[in-house]
């Protein structure tokens, strides 16, 4: 299961492995978009650093982190796009992709994660 947290700047990545009940750290990583640049030139490179990551790592299913509504609404729609990005890349190769809130348990094939911190996955 890759798990993703979008973002214009940064779109940070997480997998881990499941095995009946035990859960496994496998990698984690970070894409980092320009700072400078027009938000298209950020778009396609979060595009291509997340589908070079779901590639190379072939998850069976992603999760992609839902957007929040915040006082500006042109910044929640910026991050809506570099949402959608995140749920095109992950939904090309992995067989299914499910997006969640931070706050919110998530329910997955035979098993249910409200969230998995370092020290809970082995």
């Amino acid at each position: 299961i890759i798990g993703i947290d979008p973002g214009l700047r940064r779109t940070g990545w997480g997998l881990i492995e499941v095995r009946g009940n035990a859960l496994s750290f496998v990698a984690a990583g970070t894409i980092r978009a320009p700072l400078d640049g027009p938000l298209s030139e950020r778009l396609v490179a979060l595009h291509a650093g997340l589908t070079a990551v779901v590639a190379a790592m072939a998850p069976d299913e992603a999760a992609v982190e839902e957007t929040f509504v915040n006082r500006d609404a042109g910044a929640t729609l910026k991050l809506g796009q570099a949402r959608a990005v995140a749920v095109s890349a992950s939904s090309a190769a992995a067989s299914s992709a499910r997006c969640f809130t931070s706050t919110k348990t998530t329910v997955l094939p035979r098993r249910t994660i409200r969230s998995i911190s370092p020290a809970a996955v082995r």
